[in-house]
């Protein structure tokens, strides 16, 4: 804990670096990249040539182990420690690391990474009988290092060399300690401490083994050990992690704004991963607090893409995808391209994905054929997600489909006979998906391969995305799509839904029933189903015939079966093809019809009612149309204004309409005194101030104002509201 804290103090090599040139395509970014890592391994100080010596060994490609061949074998001491260091801390080995790392035994200054590093090459005499040489060696002043590293070295003659050392009573005490701590990591044997007696017996009950034999029979034992150590060991770390994070967010929460930014520096330019995973992590919280990230930090957290560790690297992308930082897709898409982590490749196409552009097609592309299935089936939908960039050329579209087709069949297997491996089938749903974004580039193909994929032996997830890719050809698929929307056909409601979906975008009035039938329980028992079907009905509304014949019949049919819901959509869509057809007096008949219709539901909706009869009324009443057609739209307009709680609308209305034909006294006064009555009748407080609100309005009407006998009873109604009820 401490030395974590004291990681976030200043450091005079800590300087941010700047990720890869925006302006460069990946390719060219990927070059400039491992070139930039390979000057920083003979330029600068320690801590930056580590950090580079890291990321290339964590790249692990001919070129980045040439650059480590190349810095072993320089003259530089500080470049070959980095290459030792990150290659004794790495995964793998190079044949031809070995004779550079064996001279840099020789030197003082590179002895112990030497030593670490040639311990991963525990199957190569020339390695491991050199260190026994050395740890045997009195004079040898790293020996202690040199003991630890042969504790990797599941060999042999390096049992019997340190079983030698911890029974010799003429070394130093430190020297058999350490010896006893190597024999335990190399044997898995914890009870022995420096017992010599303890380990020539293990040692002896072994001897007559083979070398062969006897490293298997180690590894062994050392199995069910080592991995409950580790166990362990990760969730100690996972704890540290978290107190660390606690303890440095509470320091943070107290810090004045510079304090805060000098600390996330500090802490990502750390030389510890654990503590730069920590720092990425404070990051991300203080983003999701809304605390500001200034430059620096920013500049760093690109520069932390290449991170050597994956723990940091997962941590740096998922705070740049929170911040959606266009600066960072350089960096995204070069890292992607040497990227080894299976987690982090992901979290970099989702970042891909999260901020489209051109340059990532042909990176994504490339990821399709990674060999995690889980991995390409993310490069496959972020591909998706790409799709109208690709779309902008017909040829790199056209390839694309045809890719994705040849993937889809060697990778998971043909139409209708799905692959059964190890996630296949999320892969295959993934690239699916992906043609079905680009199914409009090939529609001869997209029409041959998306009708195979609604195979019954297709998952679920396959035929949804077929029936998507089928659903950009237009109403060539239709009978296809409508046919997968049948209970009977297609099993799975999900599929069916898409299929509802999918009709409702290929633009024909044809399928109305059907869709009308798909929506209702008798023919569809799943509600998802029928909502998505209901939906697709009225999506192919505008498309029906330019004569509003089909739309007048389905809202007779609505009206009939008094399926008021239903008739008042069909008549807004028949309304406005009137209105696009000029016939003023066809659309005044529909928006009257539809007022009404607001005001039939249940509950009445009469605020929505108000502006269709509004609307209706103004024509008639300019078309001199029957005072009893006119005197009903009164009506119903003031009383909509008066029930949704218009009450100036309505006043100026009732004046309006009463100066235009004094008959209308006998349907303003009636409409008001009720509305009133039924306010005063709830006996609550709200409705008695609207009540006193709507009849102080009323007994102000002037032009002209209300008859008396309605005064008389909207006064009566107002002395008997409770006291404090005025507005």
């Amino acid at each position: 804990m401490g030395a974590a804290i004291a990681a976030a103090s200043p450091r005079a090599d800590a300087q941010p670096t700047t990720g890869p040139s925006s302006s460069l395509t990946p390719e060219q970014d990927l070059q400039q990249y491992l070139a930039r890592l390979a000057t920083s391994l003979s330029q600068g100080s320690q801590a930056s040539r580590d950090e580079a010596a890291q990321r290339l060994m964590d790249i692990d490609s001919t070129e980045t182990n040439s650059v480590l061949s190349r810095g072993l074998q320089s003259e530089d001491e500080r470049a070959q420690n980095a290459c030792a260091k990150a290659i004794g801390d790495g995964r793998s080995i190079d044949p031809g690391w070995l004779v550079p790392l064996l001279q840099l035994l020789d030197k003082d200054h590179t002895v112990e990474a030497a030593a670490r590093a040639l311990a991963h090459y525990d199957t190569e005499p020339r390695a491991y009988e050199r260190l026994i040489g050395l740890a045997q060696s009195r004079q040898q002043a790293f020996r202690i290092t040199i003991l630890r590293a042969l504790g990797q070295v599941a060999q042999k003659p390096v049992a019997a060399a340190l079983v030698a050392i911890v029974a010799d009573p003429t070394e130093d005490v430190r020297i058999r300690s350490s010896a006893a701590e190597s024999l335990q990591d190399l044997s898995g044997q914890t009870g022995y401490g420096t017992d010599s007696h303890k380990w020539q017996a293990w040692l002896d009950a072994r001897k007559a083994q083979s070398p062969a034999a006897w490293r298997n029979v180690v590894f062994a034992e050392q199995h069910p050990i080592l991995q409950r150590l580790e166990t362990a060991d990760r969730d100690r770390l996972r704890q540290f992690k978290d107190q660390i994070a606690n303890q440095l967010s509470e320091q943070y929460g107290r810090l004045s704004p510079a304090e805060k930014s000098r600390l996330l520096v500090n802490l990502l330019n750390a030389p510890d991963s654990d503590v730069r995973e920590v720092g990425a992590r404070l990051v991300g919280s203080a983003i999701g607090e809304g605390r500001p990230i200034t430059d620096d930090i920013h500049s760093r957290l690109i520069d932390l893409i290449g991170d050597a560790s994956p723990e940091v690297r997962h941590q740096v992308v998922t705070v740049l995808k929170s911040l959606a930082d266009p600066n960072a897709v350089d960096a995204i898409l070069t890292q992607l391209q040497v990227e080894n982590n299976t987690q982090v490749k992901i979290d970099l196409l989702e970042a891909v994905g999260l901020q489209p552009n051109a340059k990532a097609i042909a990176v994504v592309e490339k990821m399709l054929h990674d060999p995690s299935p889980q991995v390409a089936s993310k490069a496959a939908s972020t591909l998706q997600v790409l799709a109208p960039l690709i779309q902008s050329s017909p040829q790199q579209s056209r390839q694309a489909f045809d890719d994705l087709q040849t993937l889809l069949q060697n990778r998971t297997g043909a139409p209708g006979m799905p692959s059964v491996e190890p996630g296949a089938s999320e892969l295959r749903g993934s690239i699916v998906g992906a043609m079905a974004a680009l199914s409009g580039a090939d529609p001869a193909a997209s029409m041959d391969l998306f009708p195979r994929l609604l195979d019954p032996n297709e998952s679920r997830g396959v035929r949804r995305a077929a029936l998507q890719g089928l659903s950009a050809l237009g109403e060539r698929s239709a009978d296809l799509i409508a046919n997968e929307l049948l209970p009977n056909v297609e099993p799975d409601p999900s599929v069916r839904q898409a299929a509802a979906i999918a009709l409702g975008t290929v633009g024909s009035f044809n399928y109305a029933k059907q869709l009308d039938n798909s929506s209702r329980e008798q023919y569809e028992p799943a509600k998802e189903v029928r909502e998505a079907a209901w939906k697709a009905f009225q999506s192919l509304l505008p498309a029906a015939s330019t004569s509003t014949r089909d739309l007048a019949n389905w809202a007779e049919i609505f009206r009939q079966s008094k399926e008021f819901d239903r008739e008042v959509i069909v008549r807004k869509e028949l309304a406005r093809k009137y209105q696009a057809a000029g016939d003023v007096q066809s659309l005044a008949v529909e928006r009257q019809r539809i007022g009404e219709i607001y005001l039939h539901l249940k509950p009445p909706q009469y605020g929505d009612a108000v502006p269709y009869l509004r609307e209706a009324l103004n024509y008639w009443e300019g078309a001199q149309a029957q005072p009893t057609i006119v005197a009903q739209l009164v009506r119903e307009l003031e009383d909509s204004l008066l029930r949704s709680g218009q009450y100036r609308d309505a006043v100026q209305f009732g004046e309006q309409e009463m100066a235009r034909d004094p008959s209308n006294q006998d349907v303003i006064g009636p409409a008001v005194r009720n509305v009133a009555e039924d306010l005063i009748g709830r006996s609550d407080p709200a409705s008695d101030r609207s009540a006193a609100d709507l009849i102080g309005q009323a007994l102000e009407m002037k032009n002209p104002p209300l008859d008396p006998r309605f005064v008389g009873r909207l006064k009566e109604l107002k002395d008997g509201l409770p006291a404090g009820s005025s507005p």
